[in-house]
């Protein structure tokens, strides 16, 4: 932020210079004191019990990391977000930023003073206890006889980045919101709602909006994030690295999140420098920032509920919070066209994401629906295809012997031509309040005999199994995309008449 006043103007030959941001940095950190402290206490907890609370198996080569060091490490990280509101406080107190102004430093020196002193109080203790800890623990193992082997140390550095790339996360979108905030309350309650924002909004948009609307929805993918969509991968940047299964795949997604995180962050000394005494106090400085947060978050309270019959009452919890929340925002006076603004503003918002949605039924997913891997993956596969009407009796359910690539890819062009047709003459809404029961279904279930011993692609419709020499992936996945029913029977029709297709209620098997 800069002062308002000439009298504070800069002269062109004043140098940046990395010891003020130091010093500063420094003084900032001794007004933590209490706040440093404490994250050192739950650190330093984490950091012995990664040490003497984990150990290998039966000295053996595997370590086992500790659990409760983990769970301290993690109360540890989420101390960041109370150091990244109080050392940003002079966004949102005009008593501090009067303070900060008067110092004989720029803007661009407080900024980069206020991340050092973030790295001070929360990334180099975090650091130190979580590779220094189970590094101890790997010495003390080696002392007693283990032998430590490689997954041992994939784990450890799995653990450290998911617990860096969340404290780096919940850092970043603090700073951002302190930078875009002029109240204290607002600093705090935006930055949560930006996380909600991105820890939900991608991951439910393409689960509920894509996923459903291509056939490719899966229950279960929230729950393991790095195995679901494969090639549509929206975990890279987020809160719930923590909560994963640590394996490589956290690293490589870590150390993208971390590295978005940092650029978040560096990129807030543009919103921080147009700051002036004028905004602190004020809800709101940035209403850019504040259009972009409502928006956001009404999407991804709509791409929770839709698909569901439970869409109507998202729609009306968002746009109850939507108008509370300008309400606690608003400093103007309150009246009847306040109201009619919001709700204007609100009904927008949701147009166009239902816009979108109907877009994404009437596609197929944007096209996704046609996402499958080489043809030659389906050699000697097994069909199984229901089509009917999914809430219904009338299903009838069509089997195929092994098929040769070539027979598969006759199959699935079929049935991609009437899902085309289909999802075109849907009733778009009979979708996103899940009223299935109006529409016709087809399921598409094939699944492959041949083992691969590395994950074809997309990942997300290869099952991991167990084979002879060790694991191997199998073709397996289901697709269940709702069409207009006179699609779906058309589409009956033309299977039964080819020669490979049977139905065993009618049919002998071909």
């Amino acid at each position: 932020m800069e002062q308002i006043s000439s009298i504070t103007a800069e002269k062109s030959t004043y140098k940046v210079t990395f010891r003020k941001i130091a010093r500063a940095a420094a003084a900032e950190a001794r007004v933590h004191k209490k706040l440093a402290i404490i994250t050192l206490v739950f650190f330093g907890v984490a950091m012995l019990l990664f040490a003497l609370n984990g150990h290998f198996y039966n000295q053996g080569s595997t370590i086992e990391i500790s659990g409760w060091g983990t769970a301290f490490a993690i109360f540890g990280v989420l101390t960041s977000f109370f150091s990244a509101l109080n050392v940003f406080r002079d966004t949102n107190n005009q008593q501090l930023c009067d303070v900060a102004m008067a110092l004989p430093i720029k803007a661009t020196e407080r900024f980069f003073s206020k991340l050092l002193c973030l790295f001070y109080i929360q990334t180099a203790p975090l650091i130190v206890s979580v590779l220094g800890g189970n590094m101890l623990c790997v010495m003390i193992g080696v002392i007693n006889g283990a032998r430590p082997d490689p997954d041992s140390f994939e784990l450890i550095f799995a653990i450290f980045f998911a617990l860096f790339a969340g404290s780096m996360f919940i850092m970043s979108i603090t700073v951002l919101s302190a930078c875009c905030c002029g109240a204290i309350a607002e600093s705090a309650y935006f930055s949560m709602i930006l996380g909600f924002i991105i820890n939900c909004l991608p991951q439910f948009f393409v689960n509920n909006v894509i996923g459903t609307s291509s056939g490719f929805y899966n229950s279960s993918w929230l729950f393991g994030l790095f195995d679901g969509w494969g090639s549509i991968d929206v975990t890279y940047w987020g809160f719930l690295y923590m909560f994963q299964d640590s394996n490589g795949a956290v690293i490589a997604h870590a150390a993208v999140g971390s590295v978005i995180s940092l650029a978040v962050m560096m990129l807030s000394i543009f919103i921080y420098k147009k700051r002036d005494a004028r905004t602190v106090g004020t809800p709101i400085a940035s209403k850019v920032f504040f259009e972009l947060i409502m928006a956001g978050s009404c999407a991804s309270i709509f791409s929770i509920a839709i698909m569901s019959s439970g869409f109507g009452w998202g729609l009306l919890v968002a746009g109850v919070a939507y108008v509370i929340i300008n309400i606690i925002v608003s400093r103007a006076k309150i009246n009847g066209f306040s109201f009619l603004k919001w709700i204007g503003k609100f009904v927008l918002t949701t147009a166009v994401f239902l816009g979108i949605t109907v877009i994404s039924i009437k596609t197929g997913g944007f096209g996704y629906y046609k996402t499958r891997p080489d043809m030659k993956y389906y050699d000697q596969a097994l069909f199984t295809i229901t089509i009917g009407n999914y809430y219904g009796d009338n299903n009838t359910r069509l089997y195929t012997n092994e098929l040769t690539t070539e027979q598969a890819e006759e199959l699935l062009k079929i049935c991609d031509r009437h899902i085309q047709k289909g999802v075109a003459h849907v009733n778009p809404f009979d979708i996103m309040f899940d009223s299935s029961w109006n529409t016709g279904m087809v399921l598409i279930s094939p699944h492959g005999s041949l083992e691969y011993r590395s994950k074809p692609s997309p990942s997300f419709q290869f099952d991991r199994n167990w084979g002879a020499d060790g694991y191997v992936y199998q073709l397996a996945y289901s697709q269940r995309i709702n069409i207009d029913y006179s699609d779906s029977q058309a589409l009956l029709r033309e299977l039964k008449q080819l020669d490979y297709v049977y139905n065993p209620a009618t049919d002998d098997p071909r």
